[in-house]
């Protein structure tokens, strides 16, 4: 407890120095990032230009990739992004050399010398180490990075898909700790490419060299101090809470106290996810930086003398600029992750009909998407050897039936022979495949069906088929007909334009309106933002985010209003979406201190 002590003492006496510095620069650099990811953007317009289309799909992924020019402009995108990322950490680790050196610091002159460094990054041999730690990010979950690097992470139907496989699981493990290794043996990487002026394989090599024996002490010193300061700030945040809970109480109406709280809440989360941005690198390099002076016998001891009347007159100055910088950005990024106001309800969706509670695509699964409150069922079709309609996901029977057969190998009669629900337990043995047919009767006047059309290159009439049988039951306000094959759309549309139709794509970016056979889009929840819910909203498209099944993603997705959230667990999505951020503990409190008995 005494080392992380001292630990924490040598970190303040790092950062402090001469704070003023280091706040400007981070509120500078958030100003011009923004203009870069802008310049990016523009990148990736140019891109899908030069190949000759309006908007970026899973689909149409591969004409972009290979046209050289736009294959150019995503990467010289890339790397401005990546280049600007480095940029900061660089005048973090600086701004800290400085401080041990006892060496007077500026905004400009870090600014300057930071671009200076960070450049390097392009030399021959750099790259490579720079891309495998990109990668490693989304892998191990540890972020060094702020901004939309640092925010990478593998999409969650491709982890599904890797969990699902036994031998691709323990490959994953494998990598994750492999890569957690490497990332413990060059903790130190980043500092003497930085300090020294070497290559990246070089500067990984020295860390390796300063950690030999220390890896686990180092890594323990890091986690140590990191939860410290997030009990620390957790505290502080509650500190803040419970004083605007009393100012409030004693300052405003009575009556309308509760209410009042609830609204600046929303003001105050703003301005600490600001602050947080601004925090979050600081404190892991300061850290680092602490471990790695020390791991070399560097006592932490700055040289700066005390400031001046003058000195302390222009950090009065700064400060002031720091404070109108800082609501400049906060107006700027408000649409990017903040409240959006409407009074539209958000529709959940059970992905597979209910996958979480019951064998997916299942007669059981729509019966419990009914008694979670789904206000649709999303549900998988696909057509037998012998034409027929089923309900079912996967194009083979061997993950559910451990049926080792295609589903366009075999009749409806074979297909509902196999037995779907021993799989996902002893309750649901001999569950049977159901027919569409037998779907669209167990949902009428009960719920919704989102009808996914499944392309698996032998289908015969599948569009006219599901058609005719919507049509048949007199379905078409019950429901809509979804797919990832946009051609698929394009054909009920002809058959049908009244029958609404969804797009599912896991990427999507650029004039989504384009897509006029479409009248909603189900994107994967990585690329849902506000850009695009508004600008599909213009259209009148309703955009929907899939599979979205953690608490972090289901309150952003609440805080940008999508439409639509396709989710496993029904119950808990409802439950996140009418307590929104509130936390239950907040609330309490809020309930205890504010409200009119």
């Amino acid at each position: 407890m005494g080392n992380i002590k001292r630990l924490i003492i040598d970190l303040w006496k790092l950062l402090t120095w001469d704070w003023p510095v280091l706040l400007l620069f981070e509120v500078i650099y958030k100003m011009v990032f923004l203009t870069v990811m802008s310049l990016s953007e523009n990148g990736i317009d140019f891109a899908l230009s030069k190949a000759g289309i309006e908007y970026l799909t899973n689909q149409n992924l591969f004409q972009v990739l290979v046209n050289p020019y736009s294959l150019a402009a995503l990467v010289l995108s890339f790397l401005m992004v990546i280049y600007f990322s480095f940029l900061e950490i660089t005048a973090i680790i600086l701004y800290c050399h400085m401080g041990m050196k006892g060496e007077k610091a500026s905004v400009y002159g870090l600014l300057i010398e930071s671009a200076k460094r960070a450049g390097r990054l392009s030399w021959p041999g750099n790259l490579w180490v720079v891309l495998l730690l990109i990668l490693a990010m989304p892998v191990t979950g540890i972020s060094v990075m702020s901004g939309p690097i640092g925010s990478l992470r593998i999409p969650g139907f491709i982890l599904e898909f890797i969990r699902g496989n036994t031998v691709l699981s323990i490959l994953y493990g494998g990598l994750i700790f492999v890569l957690i290794f490497l990332f413990c043996r060059w903790i130190f990487g980043l500092h003497e490419f930085v300090l020294n002026r070497i290559t990246f394989r070089r500067a990984c090599q020295k860390s390796a060299e300063l950690v030999n024996g220390k890896k686990r002490k180092s890594a323990v010193s890091v986690l140590c101090i990191m939860l410290f300061l997030w009990v620390g700030a957790s505290l502080v945040y509650t500190a803040v809470l419970i004083g605007m809970m009393i100012i409030i109480r004693f300052t405003g109406s009575l009556g309308s106290a509760f209410y009042d709280f609830w609204y600046h809440y929303h003001d105050l989360n703003r301005a600490l996810s600001f602050l947080s941005a601004m925090l979050k690198p600081v404190i892991l390099f300061g850290t680092v930086s602490v471990i790695y002076y020390r791991v070399q016998g560097h006592k932490i001891s700055t040289k700066i003398s005390r400031r001046t009347n003058g000195r302390k007159i222009l950090v009065l100055i700064e400060c002031a600029a720091v404070y109108i910088i800082s609501v400049f950005y906060m107006e700027m990024t408000m649409p990017y992750g903040y409240e959006t106001p409407s009074d539209r309800k958000i529709q959940v969706v059970a992905h597979r009909a209910g996958a979480k509670f019951a064998p997916e695509n299942t007669m059981s699964a729509i019966h419990e998407a009914v008694k979670s409150g789904a206000d649709i069922a999303e549900i998988d079709v696909q057509q037998t050897k012998d034409g027929e309609l089923i309900v079912m996901h996967d194009t083979n029977f061997k993950r559910t039936a451990g049926i080792k057969k295609n589903v366009w190998d075999v009749t409806l009669k074979e297909a509902q022979t196999y037995d779907v629900g021993s799989f996902f337990g002893a309750r649901y043995r001999d569950e049977r495949i159901p027919a569409l047919e037998d779907m669209v009767k167990a949902a009428d006047r009960h719920i919704n069906l989102m009808i996914e059309l499944k392309s698996n290159r032998h289908q015969k009439h599948l569009e006219e088929k599901t058609v005719s049988l919507i049509r048949k039951y007199g379905f078409e306000d019950q429901c809509s007909i979804a797919s990832m094959d946009y051609r698929i759309l394009q054909k009920v549309k002809k058959l049908d334009p009244e029958i609404k139709t969804v797009y599912i794509t896991s990427i999507a970016y650029g004039d989504m309106e384009r897509l006029e056979a479409a009248d909603m889009i189900s994107v994967e929840e990585s690329f849902v933002n506000t850009q695009l819910i508004a600008r599909a909203g213009l259209y009148g498209k309703k955009v929907f985010a899939w599979t979205v099944n953690k608490e972090t993603f289901m309150k952003k997705m609440r805080r940008i209003h999508v439409d639509g959230i396709v989710t496993d667990n029904v119950y808990f999505t409802n439950y996140m979406l009418e307590e929104g951020e509130k936390s239950y503990l907040i609330n309490e409190l809020a309930e205890k201190l504010l409200r009119h008995k």
